[in-house]
């Protein structure tokens, strides 16, 4: 479970400040600009990267189905563009973007380490 955990937190951490670099990128500001969005989309990575983190571990215990994960984070990736207020509609598309890709990534490591546990169940058991 430490290894689920961890593996989401440092990828959510890392798409954050991914999505952070991209975005200082299209809009050419200063660099304390960027500082001030890297520490927004960090902070943000790491709210998602804890609840993949909580759901993926979840799921590897048998205790919550696979489609919760992407069914709690992606809310955030449908909703946000949603909203209509151009002063803040394309942060609201950065931010839909990182719940997206933090989504993918708790689903694919619960997916990656349940398998595994599993295979070394089974052949513990037969």
């Amino acid at each position: 479970m430490f290894t689920a955990a961890m593996l989401n937190l440092g990828l959510a951490l890392l798409a954050g400040a991914f999505i952070a670099f991209v975005c200082h990128r299209r809009s050419s500001e200063s660099t304390d600009d960027f500082t001030g969005l890297l520490v927004f989309f960090l902070s943000l990575a790491s709210v998602f990267g804890v609840g993949g983190a909580y759901l993926s571990c979840r799921h590897i215990q048998d205790r919550a189905p696979l489609w919760a994960i992407p069914t709690a984070i992606g809310t955030f990736a449908i909703v946000l563009p949603l909203a209509s207020y151009p002063n803040v509609a394309p942060v609201l598309n950065w931010i839909a973007g990182l719940a997206a890709a933090c989504a993918m990534i708790a689903t694919g490591i619960a997916v990656t380490i349940r398998t595994v546990v599993n295979s070394h169940r089974d052949a513990n058991l037969g």
